[in-house]
């Protein structure tokens, strides 16, 4: 008869674990959410597009590129309601060295995404603290997602990614 004795873990150990644990469920949030991002601006596709100068002729903002930062910003507060919000459109602008820290881009490829509603992409990223946990890319038209980083391996649509190389 063979006795096991519980494995006794140390506070930092069992930190780790609780702090990993804790970025997969915001990972997996993230997902959720960017996925959530690029079906809404698929579905806004076949809307009026209202588009806005920003700082220069080529800086452009458009009305999905707003409702889709809503759309996040409201998603990422109701989940996370301590948490912080950079964002690129309306103003939302937080020290990313303060605690947790969600940094959006709604549609990077605005002009694209007007001119050839292609070639654009949804990125979210997630700090604590200053330090870069994930980031994720979704390329919405060709329904693509790319995430991982930090702690995590880096996938395309769940599919691992060899691992960088220098040359």
């Amino acid at each position: 008869l063979a006795v096991f004795q519980p494995i006794k873990l140390s506070k930092l150990l069992k930190q780790k674990i609780k702090d990993l644990y804790h970025l997969e469920n915001k990972l997996i949030f993230a997902k959720e959410i960017i996925k959530e991002a690029g079906a809404f601006i698929k579905e806004s596709l076949s809307k009026t597009i209202t588009v806005e100068e920003k700082t220069a002729f080529d800086d452009l903002v458009t009305n999905i590129d707003k409702q889709t930062q809503d759309l996040l910003v409201a998603r990422i507060k109701s989940a996370f309601p301590s948490d912080n919000i950079f964002a690129e459109e309306n103003g939302l602008v937080h020290n990313i060295k303060d605690g947790n820290v969600w940094v959006l881009d709604p549609i990077d490829g605005t002009v694209n995404f007007i001119v050839q509603q292609d070639n654009f992409c949804v990125m979210i990223a997630y700090y604590e603290e200053g330090q870069g946990k994930f980031g994720l890319i979704y390329n919405v038209m060709a329904d693509q997602l790319f995430y991982g980083g930090g702690q995590f391996d880096v996938y395309c649509n769940d599919k691992l990614l060899p691992a960088y190389k220098s040359r």
